[in-house]
C-alpha cells in the first residue's frame, strides 16, 4: 500500500478516513462549480451501533461498516464516486 493510501485509510476498518473525505468532497464542489452538475451528501446513522461494539467487539464492528461500504457501492450507480467516512455510528456518503 502506498503513501498516501495509507495516510487516508483508517487501518482497523479499511476505511477512508476523514482527511480523504474531505479532500474528495472539496473535489467534488469544485467539479460541481464547474460543471454546474448537482452533488449528494448523504449521512446515515446505524441505531445502536454502540451496541454491536460492546457485545460483538469493535472486530466485528469493523466488519459491521465493511458490510455497509459494499452494500452501498453494490447499489450505487456505476458512475458514481461513493465516498464513506464512518465517525462511530455515522456514515457521510458523497
Amino acid at each position: 500500500m502506498d503513501l498516501e493510501r495509507l495516510s487516508t485509510t483508517d487501518s482497523l476498518a479499511g476505511l477512508r478516513n476523514r482527511r480523504y473525505f474531505e479532500q474528495q468532497l472539496e473535489a467534488e464542489l469544485e467539479r460541481s462549480n464547474r460543471t454546474g452538475n448537482t452533488i449528494g451528501l448523504l449521512s446515515l446513522d446505524l441505531d445502536h451501533f454502540k451496541n454491536i461494539n460492546d457485545r460483538y467487539g469493535y472486530q466485528t464492528g469493523d466488519v459491521v461498516c465493511r458490510k455497509l461500504q459494499g452494500f452501498l457501492k453494490r447499489n450505487a450507480e456505476q458512475r458514481t464516486p461513493l465516498l464513506g467516512w464512518a465517525v462511530k455510528s455515522s456514515w457521510f456518503c458523497l
